[in-house]
C-alpha cells in the first residue's frame, strides 16, 4: 500500500518549502465606491488600479482563477485565509491531441488585482517555479495582504458587488476618490478585448470539426474538446459563422468577461444559425447567455454573482448523462444570468436551475423543435472545482457525430448517443492486458472512471447490506413482538374461562346457615366435579395454550418454552387442579417470552454489528488496494499522428518510455511483426521488448532526470562496481545479444548509438538500468495483486451464500451460545440480479435504496424498465489534472 509513496520519494527534494523571503511593508489600501477602506500590505507589482470588486469562495485552485478570463477588470477577493502556499507552475504546454499550449486558463494573470487575508511567503510543491507574489509582479498585477477579507465579503454580499480601487503606497494614504473617479468595467465589452483577433485550429487531424466563437475561452474547455478527438477552429466573437456553417459539425460557445447586452452583434447572428441550421449547438457561461437571448430571454445583473467551486444547481430535464432530478455541485464565475419568465419561448426549456437563489443556471431546446441546443451557466470543465458534469462534453461531440454519421449515411434510424455513448476519448493502452494485437472493440476506461466505479460498487453493496441488517432486524423484532401478544391473549382468555373452585368456601357465614339460593344450586347442580375429572380439565386447557403456541412460535423458542416452562410449573398446577395459581403460571410464562425475545433481540442485533464491522473492513482494505494498484492508465495509441515528441509512461514516477506513433498506421508484414511484438504474456515483457528495440529509450539519461537520478548513481554503486567489462557483465551482455529477433534489435541499437552519441560502458549501464527498474517495478505489482488475492479469498460473500442454506436458523440457548452462531445468508447476501458489472452500471449511477461512498462522473443513462442500457462512457483520466495542477 505504501507504493505510491515509496515512488516519490526522489521527488521529495522538489517539494521543500521555497522561501522568496520577506515581503517588504509597503502599505496599501482596499477603496470602495460607497466609501468603505481597508488597509493593508502591498505584494506585486507596486501600482495602483481601478476595478470591480468582487469575491470568490473557492478553497484552491487560485493559479486558475487569477487566469480565468472571465475575471477581466476585477479586483478578486479570495475569502480563502491563505492563498501562494503550493506556488505557480510553469505556464508552458504543447499544441497537440491532449493540450492547447497552456497549463493554466489563458496566459497570464487576467483579474486586475488580487486581495487575500494572508499571502504564503513559503512555497511547496513539485512543479512550481515561483510565488504569487513574483508571479503578480511579473504581470504587473497589484494585490493586498493582511486585510479582514470576510469583512469584505460580508460588505460585499449585503451590498453587491461594488467598485473599487487599489492604492499602494503613497497612494494608500489619500482621500478615498470620488464616486465618478471609479472605473466601472461592465460599462465597456470586455469581451472584444479578450477574444481572438483572428481564427486559429487546434487538433487538426481530430474525427469530428468543432466551431468555438470565443467569448474569453478557458483554456480547459478547448482541453475538454481536443482530448475528445474534436478538430477545433477557434473564430473572433462576432466572426459571421452563418456563412462558414457548412465546414463544421458543431458549434461551440464559450464563456466571457461582462456584460452580455455588449455582444447582442453575436446573440442576432446566433439566431439566424438556429433558425436554418439543425446541428448540435452548446454553450457554457457567456456563451449560454448568448442562446438565452437569441432565443427571445433577458439577460439581468446579479447582486453579487456565484463565483466559487460549490455551487448546486438541480436539473429539471434529462439529456445525454444529466438525469432530471439530481443536484450537481458546479464551478461558477458569472455576475449576469437569464430572466425565468413564464411562458418561457416557444421550442425552449429550462435545463437546470440554482439551489441556493433560484436563478436560471440552464436552458436547453424541446424534444419536438427538433434541434440539438443546449446552454449552461456553470463550467463542466471546472479547472478549478468538482467534474459532476464533465461527460457533458462527451454528450455534445457525440450527439455531432450522430448527426455527422446520419447525414453522410442518409438514414434517420440512428440512435441518439446522448442514450448510448460512443467512444470520443483518444484509445489508451492497457499494460496489464497484452495478450493481443488485435485493438479491443470498446475503450479502457480512465482512472476516475474505475475509481468510481469500484466505490460505487461498494457502496451500493453496502447499502443493501445494510437495509438487509436492519430488515431483518425489524423482522425479527415484530415477530417476537406478535408472539408475545399472543401468548398473553392465550394466557388472559385461559383466566377468563377457567370457573372458580367452590367445594370448600373460603368464608362461610357467621351463623353457619346456608342462603336459600344457594341451597337450591346445590340441589339442582353438584358443588364440584370429581378429582380425576378436574386433573383432565386442567392437562387439557395446558395442552391447548400449547398446541396454539407451538403454531405460532419459531422451532427454537418452542423447544425452549416446552421444555423451560414446563419444568417451571408448579407441582399444584400438574397434581392438584382444584388448587391451579393462574396468576403464578401467567408469570413464569411472561418472564420466559421476556426472556427469549431478549435473546433473539441481541442476536439479530448482534449480526447487524458483525455485518457493519466486516464490510467497513473490506471496504477499507479495497480501497488500499485500489489506491495502491489502480494509480495510472497510460494512452493507447492515437488515433490520429500525434508529436515526433511523444511519450508513453509505463505506470511509474521512475522513467519515460518514447511511443512510436508510426506504428498504428503499419501494414503488412510490419504490421505482423507490431501484433508479434505485442502479444506477450506480461507487462514486463512488453516493457523489455520496447526497450531492446527501441533506441530513444536507451538515449534519455537517468542522470538528467531527477526522479531516477538518485536510485541509478546508487544502483551504479552496488550492481556495477566492478565495471562494465567484468566477467559477471560479459556474460550478461553475451546472453542478451544471443536472444532472438531481441538481441538482434539491441544489436543494432548498440551499433547506432556507440560511439556516435555515448560510449559502449554508457550503453550498456544505462540498458541495465532499466532491466533493473522494470524488474523491481514487476515484484512490487506482484505483492499487490498477491495481497489483493488474499484479501478476496479472506472475504467472500458469495461463499457465504453457497456454505449456509437459507433454513439454517441457530437455536440460541442462552446468550453465549448466540453470539457464536453463524450469521444467516439471507440478512448479509446481495441480490444477485442486483449486483453491479462494468458493462451495465455507471459510476455516477446510485439506488434509491443505498448510496454511493464516492461518484466523481457521470455515467450512462440505465433504462431498467425496458431492459436496456447503454454501454459505460469513457471519459478522460485527466480532464482536470493539467489545470488543477495543485
Amino acid at each position: 500500500m505504501f507504493t505510491r509513496h515509496l515512488l516519490a520519494v526522489p521527488r521529495i527534494s522538489r517539494g521543500f518549502a521555497t522561501h522568496t523571503g520577506p515581503l517588504v511593508a509597503v502599505p496599501a489600501a482596499l477603496h470602495l465606491k460607497t466609501g468603505q477602506s481597508f488597509n493593508g500590505r502591498s505584494f506585486g507589482a507596486p501600482k495602483s488600479i481601478y476595478g470591480e470588486t468582487v469575491f470568490s469562495t473557492s478553497i484552491t485552485s487560485y493559479t486558475e482563477s487569477m487566469t480565468d478570463p472571465s475575471y477581466r477588470g476585477q479586483i478578486l477577493v479570495f475569502t480563502t485565509p491563505l492563498i501562494g502556499n503550493y506556488g505557480v507552475p510553469h505556464n508552458s504546454a504543447p499544441f497537440d491531441s491532449q493540450d492547447v499550449g497552456v497549463v493554466l486558463e489563458s496566459q497570464g494573470i487576467q483579474c486586475a488585482a488580487v486581495i487575500v487575508g494572508d499571502v504564503a511567503e513559503k512555497f511547496s510543491h513539485h512543479k512550481a517555479v515561483e510565488s504569487i507574489a513574483s508571479w503578480c509582479k511579473r504581470y504587473d498585477i497589484p494585490g493586498i495582504t493582511g486585510v479582514d477579507t470576510r469583512a469584505i465579503t460580508r460588505l460585499l454580499r449585503d451590498q453587491g458587488t461594488t467598485l473599487g480601487r487599489v492604492a499602494v503606497g503613497a497612494d494608500a494614504s489619500a482621500p478615498v476618490p470620488a464616486a465618478h473617479e471609479f472605473w466601472d468595467p461592465s460599462a465597456e465589452n470586455l469581451v472584444d478585448q479578450i477574444s481572438t483577433k483572428e481564427p486559429y485550429e487546434l487538433n487538426p487531424s481530430g474525427s469530428i470539426r468543432i466551431a468555438v466563437l470565443d467569448f474569453g475561452a478557458k483554456a480547459n474547455i478547448l482541453r475538454s474538446l481536443v482530448r475528445r478527438g474534436a478538430a477545433v477552429t477557434v473564430l473572433p466573437w462576432n466572426y459571421d459563422f452563418n456563412a462558414v456553417r457548412d465546414q463544421f459539425d458543431g458549434l461551440f460557445l464559450t464563456n466571457g468577461p461582462g456584460d452580455p447586452t455588449h455582444c447582442m452583434e453575436a446573440a442576432l447572428k446566433l439566431r439566424t444559425t438556429l433558425a436554418e441550421w439543425d446541428k448540435p449547438v452548446f454553450g457554457i457561461c457567456m456563451g449560454h447567455q448568448v442562446i438565452g437571448m437569441a432565443a427571445g430571454l433577458d439577460a439581468y445583473r446579479m447582486t453579487f454573482g456565484n463565483r466559487g467551486h460549490n455551487q448546486p444547481v438541480l436539473a429539471l430535464a434529462s439529456a445525454g448523462s444529466i438525469k432530471a432530478g439530481r443536484v450537481y455541485v458546479t464551478s461558477q464565475n458569472h455576475q449576469y444570468a437569464l430572466k425565468l419568465q413564464d411562458p418561457f419561448p416557444q421550442g425552449w426549456e429550462p435545463f437546470f436551475i440554482n439551489c441556493n437563489d433560484s436563478s436560471v443556471e440552464g436552458i436547453k431546446s424541446t424534444t419536438d423543435s427538433g434541434k440539438k441546443v443546449w446552454g449552461v451557466q456553470f463550467h463542466p470543465e471546472s479547472a478549478g472545482g468538482p467534474l459532476d458534469t464533465i461527460e457533458m462534453f462527451t454528450d455534445f461531440l457525440n450527439e455531432c457525430r450522430a448527426h455527422k454519421f446520419m447525414t453522410e449515411s442518409g438514414s434517420d434510424n440512428v440512435v441518439s448517443p446522448m442514450t448510448t455513448p460512443q467512444t470520443t476519448m483518444n484509445s489508451f493502452l492497457d499494460p496489464y492486458d497484452l495478450t493481443s494485437g488485435t485493438p479491443p472493440q470498446q475503450s479502457e476506461q480512465s482512472l476516475n472512471e474505475e475509481v468510481s466505479q469500484v466505490f460505487g460498487q461498494l457502496g451500493r453493496f453496502w447499502g443493501d447490506v445494510r437495509k438487509q441488517g436492519q430488515s431483518a432486524f425489524d423482522a425479527a423484532r415484530k415477530d417476537i413482538g406478535g408472539v408475545v401478544s399472543q401468548a398473553q391473549q392465550e394466557i388472559s382468555k385461559l383466566t377468563a374461562e377457567t370457573p372458580k373452585p367452590t367445594d370448600t368456601p373460603e368464608f362461610a357465614p357467621a351463623d353457619g346457615a346456608q342462603p336459600a339460593a344457594e341451597s337450591s344450586d346445590e340441589s339442582a347442580t353438584p358443588r364440584t366435579a370429581s378429582p380425576s375429572a378436574q386433573t383432565a380439565s386442567s392437562s387439557t386447557g395446558v395442552q391447548n395454550i400449547f398446541s396454539r403456541l407451538q403454531s405460532a412460535l419459531p422451532p427454537n423458542i418452542v423447544s425452549t418454552v416446552q421444555s423451560t416452562v414446563q419444568s417451571r410449573l408448579p407441582d399444584s398446577m400438574k397434581n392438584e387442579s382444584g388448587r391451579i395459581d393462574l396468576t403464578q403460571m401467567r408469570t413464569s410464562l411472561t418472564a420466559e417470552f421476556q426472556r427469549v425475545q431478549g435473546v433473539t433481540r441481541v442476536q439479530a442485533e448482534e449480526y447487524v454489528q458483525k455485518s457493519e464491522a466486516l464490510l467497513r473492513e473490506a471496504m477499507k482494505e479495497a480501497g488500499e488496494v485500489l489506491r495502491d494498484a489502480v494509480k495510472v492508465i497510460p494512452p493507447e495509441e492515437a488515433q490520429s499522428t500525434p508529436a515526433p515528441n511523444n511519450m508513453l509512461w509505463d505506470g511509474t514516477d521512475m522513467w519515460m518510455m518514447p511511443f512510436d506513433s508510426a506504428d498504428s498506421s503499419a501494414k503488412g508484414k510490419d504490421k505482423a511483426a507490431r501484433d508479434t511484438q505485442l502479444a506477450v504474456a506480461t507487462r514486463a515483457e512488453s516493457l523489455l521488448k520496447r526497450l531492446k528495440q527501441n533506441s530513444e529509450i536507451i538515449k534519455l539519461d537517468p542522470e538528467a532526470d531527477a526522479a531516477s537520478k538518485e536510485l541509478y548513481n546508487q544502483w551504479l554503486t552496488t550492481s556495477m562496481k566492478d565495471g562494465i567489462e567484468s566477467e559477471s557483465w560479459a556474460t550478461k551482455i553475451s546472453s542478451v545479444l544471443d536472444e532472438s529477433p531481441d538481441g538482434q534489435a539491441l544489436k543494432a541499437n548498440q551499433d547506432l548509438l556507440v560511439p556516435a552519441e555515448m560510449t559502449r560502458e554508457t550503453f550498456w549501464q544505462r540498458y541495465f538500468f532499466r532491466v533493473h527498474q522494470i524488474e523491481q517495478e514487476e515484484e512490487k505489482r506482484k505483492a499487490l495483486l498477491q495481497r489483493s488475492a488474499e484479501s478476496e479469498e479472506d472475504f467472500s460473500w458469495e461463499d457465504e451464500d453457497e456454505s449456509t442454506p437459507p433454513a439454517a436458523v441457530p437455536k440460541p440457548a442462552d446468550a453465549s451460545a448466540s453470539s457464536s452462531a453463524p450469521e444467516p445468508s439471507q440478512t448479509l447476501s446481495a441480490p444477485p440480479s442486483e449486483t453491479p458489472t462494468p458493462a451495465t452500471t455507471s459510476p455516477r449511477e446510485s439506488s434509491e435504496e443505498s448510496y454511493d461512498v464516492v461518484s466523481s462522473d457521470n455515467g450512462a443513462a440505465a433504462a431498467a424498465a425496458a431492459g436496456k442500457r447503454g454501454d459505460k462512457k469513457t471519459g478522460e483520466s485527466d480532464d482536470g489534472g493539467d489545470s488543477d495542477w495543485e
